[in-house]
């Protein structure tokens, strides 16, 4: 299930003082947390006009820290970021790298930005995730010679930080495998 962010306190706005967004932070929270498991929300900023580190940590870095932390199979993306007047991926990025919090974009043309603190070879593995839209670790395995071991921990990683979905598929087998999935 696809689900915009009650947008409420952020549309026409400068996330730009702490005291004003915490209460915003709080009613997002709430919102994700009546949600059921499996829930991708996003926030559309086409109206939202200027974001400093402090609306980057109150309205990003600490949602994405408690989906993390408290909530299983919830997400959460961008969408709409302006950059003609208000440089909002410049300032996310840069914010969220300083947080060690990463962050999946959407664009307006469906292209696919990651933002914030992920290494080199998690980029490489999102990008190939969100090209493909579903993979296993066996299939990227055997694609790029790696040991599936470590596509397997990568995945599992980037599922933890909540960039890409995962689900669990029975073998005729008897046994299983997760397939991940870009969050659009």
């Amino acid at each position: 299930m696809l689900v915009k962010i009650n947008q409420s306190g952020l549309d026409d706005e400068n996330l730009i003082v702490r005291k004003y967004l915490i209460p915003i932070k709080e009613r997002i929270i709430s919102q994700i947390a009546q949600n059921p498991k499996g829930t991708v929300f996003y926030y559309d900023f086409s109206k939202v006009k200027g974001i400093n580190a402090s609306g980057v940590d109150e309205i990003i870095a600490k949602v994405v820290k408690y989906l993390i932390e408290n909530e299983e199979d919830k997400f959460l993306f961008l969408t709409n970021l302006m950059e003609d007047l208000y440089e909002h991926r410049f300032n996310i990025d840069y914010s969220l790298n300083r947080l060690e919090v990463g962050i999946v974009e959407r664009t307006k043309t469906g292209e696919t930005h990651f933002l914030g603190k992920i290494s080199d070879a998690h980029r490489e593995l999102l990008n190939h995730v969100y090209l493909q839209k579903e993979v296993t670790a066996r299939a990227i395995s055997d694609q790029f010679d790696k040991k599936i071991t470590l596509v397997s921990t990568h995945l599992n990683k980037l599922y933890s930080l909540r960039l890409i979905r995962r689900r669990e598929e029975q073998l005729t087998d008897g046994g299983r495998q997760f397939i991940y999935e870009s969050l659009f």
